[in-house]
């Protein structure tokens, strides 16, 4: 369910967009939609920031071989460093579009 028109940011691999009901972020990847918080989208891309760097030597970056948990120990998203790139630059890009759309609102 999406409230609001406003994208921050989209890729071949996803999209963010900004969730008025919820005072939240609508984060699609792959197959996989999210409702976060702006401190969970910090935390997160600081995690997906953390694992791009851990794992920058893998022999082929379209393997699947990169396991992201969830709260739940038995489900992880199991994706290949390319994703994990693009996913990367939607959630770099959306903190960026919020921290704007923040500055112009004390203003």
């Amino acid at each position: 369910m999406l409230c609001s028109d406003i994208t921050y940011h989209q890729n071949s691999f996803g999209s963010s967009k900004k969730c008025t009901c919820h005072n939240a972020v609508h984060l699609t990847f792959g197959n996989i939609s999210l409702l976060l918080s702006r401190t969970q989208v910090t935390d997160f891309t600081t995690y997906i920031r953390e694992t791009l760097t851990a794992e920058c030597c893998l022999a082929d970056y379209d393997e699947r071989a990169i396991y992201i948990p969830t709260r739940d120990f038995s489900m992880m998203f199991a994706m290949t460093y390319n994703e994990l790139r693009l996913l990367y630059e939607i959630l770099d890009h959306t903190l960026l579009m919020i921290e704007v759309e923040e500055a112009l609102k004390c203003e």
